[in-house]
């Protein structure tokens, strides 16, 4: 802390008590010159320590502030980057649940497509013999006419079995 012109409380009340006219100044001036001097040479030391701490402060407030801007910017900078990182992240989650939902619809296909020809394959395991060795042949992709419902089968089966049964 830098020392001020009168340190001493003694010395301060001594001197405001000597000095308290511009005539008392005059005479102090003139009976004292160097305690005068040395006075003025106090209050020009406080005055620029006083300075020097005045730019010290100022400096400080300066390289505070830039580093507040500089934060200040990187904030504004991370939210930015955190809007482009929400506004991509809500644009993947609309993308996956689009492909969700077209997921279940290819299993609902799927699964309208497959109930029919497990039912087929289900029937057709059942069935043994001459009337199974007939029946083979027909579920096969690669058939002319292959069943496209388990009923279509069942019919079929029906029309065989009294074929044979009326013959």
């Amino acid at each position: 802390m830098v020392q001020g012109p009168l340190e001493n409380k003694d010395q301060a009340a001594n001197t405001a008590a000597k000095i308290t006219t511009v005539a008392q100044l005059q005479h102090w001036a003139y009976t004292k010159p160097q305690a005068v001097l040395d006075e003025m040479n106090q209050v020009r030391q406080y005055y620029d320590d006083t300075v020097i701490a005045h730019n010290k402060l100022i400096d400080q407030l300066q390289a505070s502030a830039k580093g507040v801007e500089a934060v200040e910017h990187e904030l504004q900078e991370l939210g930015n980057d955190y809007k482009k990182q929400t506004d991509d992240l809500l644009q993947t989650q609309s993308q996956l649940d689009q492909a969700q939902k077209q997921i279940r619809v290819l299993k609902a296909d799927n699964a309208a497509k497959m109930a029919p020809l497990s039912q087929i394959a289900y029937v057709t395991s059942c069935v043994e013999g001459d009337t199974a060795e007939h029946i083979y042949a027909r579920p096969q992709d690669r058939a002319a006419k292959p069943y496209t419902s388990v009923n279509e089968l069942l019919e079929h089966l029906a029309t065989e079995l009294c074929t044979k049964n009326i013959d």
